[in-house]
């Protein structure tokens, strides 16, 4: 049992709705969101779904063309005006300044085992030294947790990313938002879809990493 590795039987019960949620994979809006990150990894942020360019219509190719062959005229009556260019300026009109330089983003690759997590919504990241027998407002576990905004989810095809607003228990994902909060590995949990709206951690926030399992 993922919750109790050390146990010999076959079946055990649950025996609060964190484990019931859990053992039954529950894919409900009001299951407890539980799920593992198991590692962090980076990728080129140009090659994110959102930053990819989309595919135009021959319509709109035209369009394009018309504006740029107007803004290349402006340009030549500009030019025949003012005859000093500036050096920053490119020969696309963009100056230096406006070219983005190449950059990375963090994603977490995770796997969720119960409940819906959303895209905007707030999450616990309790990291593997986080100790389940003791309370989360425990000092020794206070540094073990902290809060991160899901900022965009992926489902993966093959070598593709594709967004998504939500993913249910049972799909593995990749993660937006935790950048800065998780560094390698970390549990991610919420009481509901909702996410941590105020809510104190009761019943609802455990640690998968402390046990040596594959997870992903």
């Amino acid at each position: 049992m993922m919750l109790n590795p050390d146990l010999s039987e076959t079946h055990v019960d649950p025996k609060s709705k964190l484990e019931k949620d859990l053992y039954s994979c529950d894919v409900s809006e009001s299951a407890h969101v539980v799920g593992y990150v198991s590692k962090m990894f980076a990728v080129s942020t140009a090659q994110l779904p959102e930053h990819k360019k989309q595919t135009v219509t021959v319509d709109e190719l035209r369009a394009r063309a018309r504006e740029a062959r107007v803004r290349v005229e402006s340009r030549e009556q500009s030019r025949a005006a003012t005859p000093s260019l500036n050096p920053a300026e490119s020969l696309t009109g963009e100056s230096s300044g406006d070219l983005n330089t190449a950059n990375e983003t963090l994603l977490g690759f995770a796997r969720l085992y119960s409940g819906v997590i959303r895209v905007g919504s707030t999450v616990a990241c309790v990291f593997p030294k986080y100790n389940n027998e003791l309370e989360p407002t425990h000092p020794r576990n206070k540094p073990h947790v902290v809060n991160a905004t899901v900022d965009a989810l992926y489902t993966m095809m093959g070598r593709d990313l594709v967004t998504v607003d939500s993913v249910s228990a049972g799909n593995i994902f990749a993660i937006r938002g935790l950048e800065g909060s998780v560094w390698r590995s970390a549990t991610i949990c919420a009481p509901s879809a909702a996410g941590i709206q105020g809510k104190q951690a009761q019943g609802w926030m455990t640690n998968l990493g402390s046990i040596n399992r594959q997870v992903c």
